[in-house]
């Protein structure tokens, strides 16, 4: 089949899934946030070009998928003419517009933990000397959709620690007039639920670049387990509910994700992921899937569903594994050599490997090789199998994280003894 990506480079593992399984694709980049795109499809047999694609490439296209927020008026220009996998306007406001996604999230029937908004960090760390309490700092604005992963989760009752890093802030930025966010900090099972083709995943993400780091540096791994609609985490978190509104305000066939706090009180809403494949969660549930992945997508174009008997019912745990610069954008390091990288299979993605014109295999410039799953019956063997694949890699330097997944087996039992989820 032929398939087009168009996106930011953000879902060049989906595009290699698809290369993998003999496919012919085209990754259409938008911007340039990362430089290597094209020598990544050109190493494992793809092909690039810059936005737009033409009429002549769409309309050859067996399917077109738009893996990043910011096409939704193309998507459904588009989408009158042909069914494809993509999202719109509204779908990508309510994840890029915090006042606007709580705001929504509210109608949804959501229970959204207190908010405070800022434009000035001085301000915020006035509001904690005064009120104290614990917050997770999120930026907005423009600093917000230039730093996505900057957040930071407060532990201390007289909020000290987030005054502290605000003042980091402000030297890291080089002002004090930032937008962002302070939300009242909620104690529970953090989860993500994500509605991907009819069928709902719960996603257990490590967003940590070390363990028990308080700021969040990205997703190192996850967790993934295939849950019923039936069950009580799913109705509680409102997300069909989100979805369908998508669907009334255009064209939407895509995925969803919104993540949480759960607790006794309820289901807290933290934020939407959405319009856009989450990664890894994307290459995870790719994995996750028993066939050929190009059936998957044109299964998903077709009718809007996947089938759920395609996919197993195991525990899936994902792991990535880095090399210099991660966790920076900025960095005196040159592209990794990798000696060895076991690519080929189901359950390796690559992210940023690329060959360069003298035929060495490189690590891209974000940092991020690959994505090494592991399935299991029990999130023990589902990571020991994550483990087992990532250790076959040799990338100099390279690191990871090998406890994805081993903390949540306390974390789901708490969800099924609140009843969220059956056993």
């Amino acid at each position: 089949m032929n398939f087009i990506m168009i996106g930011d480079g953000y879902g060049i593992g989906l595009a290699y899934d698809l290369l993998i399984d003999g496919h012919k694709v085209l990754y259409v980049q938008r911007s340039k946030i990362f430089n290597d795109t094209s020598k990544i499809m050109e190493t494992f047999g793809g092909s690039y070009k810059d936005y737009p694609p033409t009429e002549k490439m769409l309309k050859e296209a067996d399917v077109v998928i738009y893996d990043d927020v910011g096409f939704g008026k193309d998507a459904e220009k588009l989408g009158l003419e042909r069914k494809i996998i993509g999202g719109n306007d509204y779908g990508d406001r309510i994840e890029k517009d915090r006042d606007f996604m709580y705001e929504e999230a509210r109608k949804f029937g959501m229970k959204v933990p207190d908010v405070k908004e800022f434009s000035s960090l001085s301000e915020g760390i006035s509001f904690l000397e005064s009120m104290g309490g614990k917050w997770v700092l999120k930026l907005s604005g423009k600093e917000g959709e230039e730093n996505k992963w900057t957040t930071y989760v407060s532990d201390d009752d007289e909020g000290n620690d987030l005054i502290m890093f605000m003042e980091f802030l402000k030297t890291y930025f080089g002002k004090d007039e930032i937008e962002y966010v302070l939300q009242e900090k909620k104690d529970g099972v953090e989860v993500a639920l994500s509605l991907i083709g009819g069928n709902y995943f719960l996603n257990y993400e490590h967003k940590n670049f070390m363990r028990g780091a308080k700021f969040k540096t990205g997703e190192v791994g996850t967790l993934v387990k295939k849950i019923s609609e039936d069950e009580e985490i799913v109705k509680a978190s409102r997300l069909k509910v989100a979805y369908d509104s998508c669907v009334v305000h255009g064209y939407y066939n895509h995925a969803i994700d919104t993540n949480m706090i759960v607790n006794e009180e309820g289901a807290w809403f933290l934020e939407f992921t959405s319009s856009r494949f989450g990664y890894p969660i994307s290459s995870i549930i790719d994995g996750m899937y028993k066939g050929n992945r190009g059936q998957m997508y044109m299964e998903w174009q077709n009718y809007g569903m996947i089938k759920p008997e395609n996919f197993t019912n195991k525990y899936a745990v994902g792991i990535v594994l880095f090399a210099p610069p991660f966790p920076y954008t900025e960095s005196n390091f040159e592209a990794m050599p990798v000696v060895n990288f076991p690519y080929g299979n189901h359950y390796v993605d690559a992210i940023g490997i690329y060959e360069d014109d003298e035929g060495v295999m490189l690590v891209g410039d974000d940092g991020e090789v690959g994505v090494f799953t592991g399935l299991g019956d029990t999130i023990e063997e589902a990571n020991a199998g994550a483990v087992k694949r990532v250790k076959r890699s040799i990338v100099p330097l390279s690191f990871y994280r090998d406890d994805i997944g081993l903390s949540c087996v306390v974390d789901e039992k708490h969800l099924i003894e609140m009843g969220y989820l059956s056993k």
